[in-house]
């Protein structure tokens, strides 16, 4: 029985530091987006643009994203 709870806390840890890395990641991310909004995409309005439709738009989003959260997932 004492195994059983051990492992239910190592678990329940493991759950923990695992859903503390994606929420700061999640915010990680969010700023990193909004940094390249500001910085680099200065004269395009990313958000306007996917939601007019500009698939193009929607893409280079995602990729963003993507590779964000490629170099989170193996910077840990």
């Amino acid at each position: 029985m004492r195994r059983m709870s051990e492992l239910i806390t190592v678990s329940a840890t493991t759950f923990a530091m695992h859903l503390v890395f994606a929420i700061v990641a999640l915010v990680v991310g969010a700023l990193a987006i909004a940094a390249i909004d500001k910085l680099v995409l200065r004269r395009l309005d990313l958000e306007a643009e996917i939601s007019r439709g500009n698939l193009a738009a929607a893409v280079y989003a995602g990729a963003i994203w993507l590779a964000l959260a490629l170099i989170l997932a193996l910077g840990r």
